[in-house]
């Protein structure tokens, strides 16, 4: 593999006020890692849309968060252990909190298939779950179909992260997520120290870890910070204040309005 890129501090600065990411697509009213929710991220206007990409037994990613698919889809069986022809055959059975009008239920779907046709549409920000293959095929897809300014590859695993940094373009962001404590509070783990060590770009906190201070030393170290997943006002009040350069949302109505952005109408 090659060595990761030789990277200074830089940042590609979309500011807060206007970087909303659906959380797994627009989750609050479409089934989430569907078609549906990246489109209704697409109509809300949002910059970008998070998605999380597990491997199937023949290596081909899929948008897919849990390691078994009984919660999306009614199946007891792990999303590796099936092969991509049966896992696009799949439907998607899980209700979101307030669900609107598909015209026919949504299928499990492939990384391709759900970005190739909305490469240009909007960001994306691609969570690998702890599978090397997704990396590589992220790369292959984003080769052949750049993604936005702004796009991201990111994972919890951090060799993963350093297997993205070497594989993606210097111009697709490579952002580490990390959580500490379930009850959140300030890091203990030397996060932003690790990020810059590994030529990363990016470092993507679970929201109750925001920090004013921690946020400015990651800008400074030439770190982006995302904050997930801020659904009420509290949340987006913390973050704002921290100047963090993305946050992540399901995406219900109060919040959507307050950045000016379109909630798919009632049925």
């Amino acid at each position: 593999m090659d060595e990761p890129h030789d990277k200074g501090p830089r940042r590609a600065a979309p500011t807060a006020s206007g970087a909303l990411v659906g959380h797994r697509g627009l989750s609050h009213y479409y089934p989430e890692n569907t078609e549906a929710s990246v489109d209704g991220a697409i109509a809300a206007g949002l910059y970008g849309v998070e998605v999380d990409l597990r491997a199937s037994r023949d290596g081909v990613p899929f948008l897919v968060h849990d390691v078994r698919l009984q919660r999306v889809a009614g199946l007891n069986a792990r999303v590796d252990e099936l092969d991509a022809t049966s896992l696009a055959q799949r439907t998607v059975t899980l209700t979101p909190p307030e669900p609107r009008s598909l015209a026919a239920p949504p299928r499990i779907v492939s990384f391709e298939a759900a970005y190739a046709p909305r490469a240009d549409a909007l960001r994306w920000y691609a969570e690998i779950k702890f599978d090397p293959r997704c990396v590589d095929e992220v790369a292959r897809i984003w080769r052949e179909h750049p993604p936005l300014p702004g796009s991201a590859c990111m994972s919890f695993d951090r060799a993963l992260c350093r297997r993205a940094r070497a594989a993606l373009p210097p111009e697709v962001l490579v952002a580490r997520i990390h959580q500490e404590r379930v009850e959140g509070g300030p890091l203990l783990d030397p996060i932003i120290e690790q990020t810059r060590a590994d030529h990363l770009d990016a470092v993507a906190l679970w929201h109750r870890h925001i920090d004013p201070p921690w946020v400015r030393e990651a800008h400074e170290a030439g770190l982006q910070v995302f904050a997930w997943t801020v659904n009420d006002h509290e949340s987006v009040d913390a973050a704002l204040r921290a100047n963090v350069d993305v946050l992540i949302t399901d995406g219900p109505s109060p919040l959507l309005a307050r950045f000016g952005k379109t909630p798919p109408p009632a049925p």
